[in-house]
């Protein structure tokens, strides 16, 4: 995306597209973690809009968060 013409330099999100919490990434990712408690104004839910993308780009996700995740895994030697 940061290689294209296209957008005239409006951010263009590059994303799953679909809501996963910080604990779902976690339990993904694996290894140890440490639950915090809440902090004042966090956001409790966010999902990368990737309309732009799509629309400018013709650009969509390829594999789910899951796959992508394993692959940087197995890529950085960390199970």
């Amino acid at each position: 995306a940061w290689e294209s013409s296209v957008g005239d330099g409006m951010s263009i999100n590059i994303g799953y597209g679909k809501q996963s919490s910080v604990n779902e990434i976690a339990d993904l990712i694996g290894g140890d973690r440490k639950n915090i408690p809440e902090r004042k104004g966090e956001m409790k839910n966010i999902q990368a809009d990737i309309t732009r993308a799509k629309k400018l780009l013709n650009w969509s996700p390829k594999i789910t968060l899951q796959a992508g995740l394993k692959e940087l895994k197995q890529a950085w030697k960390v199970e």
